[in-house]
Order: structure tokens, then C-alpha cells, then sequence
């Protein structure tokens, strides 16, 4: 079969063009590597089985590379691979994604967006990865990456990302980002596949989420947990927002809580604390500062009950002078730290504050708005206690 994946193969065309062109050039790349692979097996194989299932796509939102949030841009690609996945000369069906059309459909389609350094620019630009993986072997079949020119994208965040207390990204988002983002070849996606059942899971229940149906969501978000792969930051982000909207303030600091101790073990906890402009003071909305008071006092809880020692990390955005956004990063990490502490007095031999400025920054925009929004981060990172 190694012939077969080498034949599928396409050079990159590097020039970044407009969103819209570049995403019909990317699906057009995409199903035509997806077509040649198809007519090559039926010639090894001199036979198709499931007619139904190889005719049928799902196509998994995609979602940002480096916050692994899903936006308002994910959903405006998933429409355009949707319409170029149904037209000549590809004419498939493509499924909504959701736990029962996972059992009907031969491949999907998995996605990510990055905003990364373009040679011989100053900047970064956009660049998007896909691939087309089967559902049964867990083959990438076809994969393809295109540049961005647009300096702007759409980065608002959907669904349950958009009320998370945290960045999602964990370890099974990474397995959607390495499907995307690996050449084709057989088996290559095994591992993200076999996430898939959990996370078809989960969407239903972020749909259910979105309708304001919180009893489903809170019982599919659960079933997604006892799922292969299902222990996921957005699982129970997924429970803690399903919680807290239908006013169940005791589960829904539970869901926090869990959410918090899975980050802590994959070693990513970066909380969605929001402030004024220069300023220490959290952002002036009281649904907003009610839920922060929530986190802080579970964080504080957590902290007190593990014995362990961590950091609190401020970042801003890369806006203003150097030395300036240290001083207001680290201004905002002792905030939240003399919040923690005023909770749990004890932790505070365990507990410091650190600020970062703009060093480091993921995006480095410096727009200040949805797009930079994880560069004005606030990290718990754990550190060894003996050392400091």
C-alpha cells in the first residue's frame, strides 16, 4: 500500500491568496488527492464495499491550533469543505457531525488553523491544514495545507468555547491537530479515530448546550466522559457552563473543579480571567465576576487540598512599551494571588506571582481583541517546591 499513499501525494503551492479562494483551493486539493486515492484502491481491490458508508463524510469543526478553540472562521469552512465535499465532480454526501452519523459515514474531514511565520514577511499569517482520514482504518487518504493573505480573520469563539473558564486544549485536541496536520498514510490517524465516538459525543452535547437544553447536555457530556478519550478539558467545561446556566451552583463548581485538576495534570491551566484596560480590576460584568469568584475559590480549595506549589503567570498582549506590560502583567498575577491566598491563607508559602509582559506571546498581534485573546493569559503553572 505504500505506492498507493506515495500516488496521492501533491506539492504545496506556498502563496498565501484570499480566505475564501484559498479555502475552495484547499477542499479542491484535497478531494481530488481523496478521488485519485479511491480509484487506485478499486483497482487493487477490483471492488468497493459499503457504497453507503464510502460515500458518506462528516466534516469535524476546526478548530485553532494554538488555543484549540472552535470560531466563527471554523464554522465558514466547515460550510465551504460541506458545499465543495457535495459538488461535481466529488458529489458525496456530507453528514452533520453528531455520535449517529459517526456510525454511517466512511471519512471525515479534520481541520486546523494556525497563525504562523510566513518566510520573507515581518508578520504571521494564517495558514490551514487538512486531511481526509477513514473512519474504519484510520488512514489519512489525502492532506493538503494553504497560506492565508487576509491579515484578519473571524477568531470569535463558538459554542462552548466562547463561555469557557478555560483554553481547551489538551491532550486529545492534539490528536485532532495531528490528523490535520500529518501526510497521508496508512494508519497515521489511528489514534485521533478512535477519540472520535467521545467527541461526536460531545458536540451533540454542545449542540444541546447551545439550544439552552441543559438536562441533555449535562447527560451526554457525561456519557462523553466514560467514553474512550472522553476525559476532556471540554467535556467538563462542557458541564460546568450546562451547570451554572441551569443555576445548579454546587455541580457546577464540581465540573470546575474537575476541569481544573485535568488541566493541572496535562500540565495546561490557563484560566479566561478578563480585566479593564490597564487595570488590576476584573472586567465590569457581574455574571462575569460572580463565575471568577467561583474559580478562585475552587482553585483555592484545590490548591489547599494537593499541598502543591504553583505559579501565577500573567501575560498581556503585545501593545505598549516592554517594561510597561511586565509591570501590568505582574500587577494582575499578584491580584488573582492575593485573591487565592484571602481563601486559603495556608497556600500562600506555595503560591507566587510572576509576570511575563509580551515574552511570551503565542499570537503577538497585538490586536487586542479575539485573536490575541490567549496572549493575555492567566497561567497556574506548577513548580517544585524545594526549589522554588
Amino acid at each position: 500500500m505504500i505506492g498507493f499513499f506515495a500516488a496521492c501525494a501533491a506539492p504545496p503551492r506556498d502563496e498565501p491568496i484570499e480566505f475564501r479562494v484559498a479555502m475552495i483551493r484547499l477542499s479542491g486539493e484535497l478531494m481530488g488527492q481523496f478521488r485519485g486515492s479511491q480509484s487506485i484502491l478499486k483497482q487493487v481491490t477490483d471492488k468497493v464495499t459499503d457504497t453507503s458508508r464510502t460515500n458518506r463524510f462528516i466534516v469535524d469543526p476546526f478548530v485553532d491550533g494554538d488555543t484549540g478553540d472552535v470560531t466563527q472562521t471554523s464554522e465558514t469552512i466547515v460550510s465551504i469543505f460541506t458545499d465543495a465535499v457535495q459538488s461535481p465532480p466529488n458529489n458525496y454526501s456530507v453528514l452533520p457531525i453528531s455520535n449517529e452519523n459517526l456510525r454511517q459515514a466512511g471519512f471525515v474531514v479534520v481541520g486546523t488553523i494556525r497563525f504562523e511565520n510566513y518566510a520573507g514577511l515581518s508578520r504571521k499569517l494564517y495558514r490551514v491544514h487538512a486531511s481526509v482520514v477513514d473512519i474504519a482504518s484510520g488512514d489519512i487518504l489525502a492532506n493538503a495545507a494553504v497560506w492565508v493573505a487576509n491579515r484578519k480573520l473571524d477568531d470569535a469563539p463558538v459554542s462552548i468555547y466562547k463561555d469557557s473558564p478555560m483554553f481547551l486544549k489538551d491532550n486529545v485536541v492534539q490528536k485532532q491537530l495531528d490528523a490535520a496536520e500529518t501526510p497521508a498514510g496508512p494508519g497515521r490517524a489511528t489514534s485521533y479515530v478512535r477519540s472520535l465516538g467521545s467527541g461526536t459525543t460531545t458536540n451533540d452535547g454542545a449542540s444541546a448546550l447551545g439550544r439552552q437544553d441543559y438536562d441533555t447536555a449535562i447527560n451526554l457530556f457525561t456519557r462523553s466522559i466514560g467514553q474512550t478519550d472522553g476525559r476532556t478539558m471540554k467535556n467538563y467545561a462542557g458541564l460546568y457552563e450546562a451547570y451554572y446556566r441551569s443555576h445548579q451552583l454546587n455541580a457546577a463548581a464540581q465540573a470546575f473543579s474537575d476541569l481544573f485538576a485535568l488541566g493541572a495534570q496535562n500540565n495546561n491551566i490557563t484560566v479566561r480571567f478578563l480585566f479593564t484596560v490597564n487595570s488590576t480590576a476584573f472586567f465590569n460584568n457581574t455574571d462575569i465576576t460572580a463565575q471568577y469568584d467561583l474559580w478562585l475559590r475552587r482553585i483555592s480549595l484545590y490548591l489547599d487540598a494537593t499541598g502543591q506549589c504553583m505559579s501565577v503567570v500573567g501575560h498581556s498582549s503585545h501593545t505598549g512599551t516592554a517594561e510597561y506590560n511586565l509591570a501590568l502583567s505582574l500587577r494582575r498575577a499578584q491580584r488573582i494571588r492575593e485573591i487565592l491566598v484571602s481563601h486559603a491563607p495556608r497556600i500562600g508559602q506555595r503560591l507566587n506571582a510572576i509576570g511575563r509582559g509580551f515574552e511570551e506571546n503565542i499570537i503577538g498581534s497585538g490586536t487586542d481583541d479575539d485573536q490575541d485573546a490567549i496572549d493575555r493569559r492567566v497561567e497556574f503553572r506548577q513548580r517544585d517546591c524545594q526549589t522554588g
